[in-house]
């Protein structure tokens, strides 16, 4: 393996960034495929995670059918004999979304606990509740709690103060760039009380949603990843989620960028403004990809039991990547391995 990382020989480009968005939403529908059967077969969300699903992990939980846009059977299903990053790594993928083909995955049907990759599915609960009830994200919330009642020690926070007017535009950024804990919880309690519901039913409504996307073993009793023990998922339904996230237009832009400057009013009504810095350190060039590959977002994550995470949408010579790695050691060692996953995009386009 790889110990060095490559180091920085592009900046930036917004105008090409730009036109790569329109071409990844032009194939995005199209999925990507690997080697499975056109015909998808359907299995019940299980708390055995042992049983060997990997031929049948597939669209169906609880009764419901999937109901992502793009075709089922044209998803990424990884199949044969796993792959090794690392030895210590809970899971990994590579996925080449434009081509349809599984380039890399270690146990990606294996029980994984998420740390803040959790929000990328609190991000499509806000964007799909809301396009359903037709509501602007410009539409604002009271803050009930300070740092909405979270008191966990080391908790990533936006800070909020009880009183504090928000938008949930700032909201899904804070979530997205920031990955603050009371963002998402903001977020929940807004559509609670929009719903009319428990804030309980409605983090149950976030797996309900999961499961109708697929990702049926999703199980997750908060909406921000903080460490519980019954909270988890697999790799494969990380994948799903991220997958019905870009069918929102709201999503990319939000992940992609390397600062977010949040307005809202505070609790006495002054205006107030925060800037708060991304996550993912390849978009505030900390690390860099191998040259060739330029990174288009994503989401982190880290707790001390799910180790650091990372979710990565890439491109490379025209290609669109999914890449993940989840329980790597440090942020370092996270984004050397991510790094060997990106260098394989350079692979698959020498062999084509």
């Amino acid at each position: 393996m790889r110990k060095s990382l490559v180091p920085a020989k592009r900046t930036w480009q917004m105008k090409s960034f730009t036109v790569s968005l329109v071409m990844l939403f032009s194939f995005l529908f199209t999925g990507c495929m690997g080697e499975v059967s056109p015909v998808p077969v359907l299995l019940r969300a299980s708390e055995n995670f042992s049983v060997n699903i990997r031929d049948i992990y597939r669209n169906q939980a609880v009764g419901f059918e999937p109901t992502l846009s793009f075709p089922a059977a044209s998803r990424c299903v990884p199949v044969g004999a796993d792959n090794v990053l690392n030895d210590e790594v809970n899971a990994a993928f590579l996925f080449n979304l434009t081509d349809g083909t599984v380039l890399f995955a270690q146990n990606c049907y294996k029980k994984i606990y998420p740390a803040s990759t959790t929000k990328l599915l609190t991000a499509l609960y806000l964007l799909s509740y809301t396009k359903e009830h037709g509501i602007p994200l410009s539409e604002t919330y009271v803050i009930k709690a300070d740092n909405c009642g979270i008191t966990r020690v080391g908790a990533k926070l936006f800070g909020f103060c009880v009183g504090d007017t928000v938008s949930l535009e700032l909201l899904l950024n804070a979530l997205l760039v920031y990955s603050a804990n009371d963002a998402a919880v903001a977020i929940v309690e807004f559509i609670a009380a929009h719903a009319d519901i428990t804030y309980d039913d409605a983090v149950a409504n976030m797996n309900t949603l999961a499961h109708k996307l697929g990702a049926s073993h999703t199980n997750f009793t908060n909406p921000h990843g903080l460490h519980e023990s019954e909270h988890s998922t697999t790799a494969y339904d990380l994948y799903l989620i991220f997958m019905a996230c870009m069918e929102y237009g709201e999503f990319l832009p939000s992940v992609s960028q390397p600062s977010y400057i949040a307005k809202y009013s505070g609790t006495d009504g002054t205006a107030k403004e925060i800037s708060l810095d991304n996550t993912n350190q390849y978009l505030l060039h900390r690390y860099e990809p191998p040259e060739g590959v330029t990174i288009h977002g994503g989401k982190t994550g880290s707790t001390g039991v799910a180790g650091d995470c990372l979710v990565t949408l890439s491109e490379c010579s025209g290609k669109y990547y999914l890449s993940a790695v989840f329980g790597a050691s440090s942020y370092e060692n996270l984004y050397q391995l991510m790094n060997v996953l990106l260098e394989m995009e350079l692979s698959d386009d020498i062999k084509k």
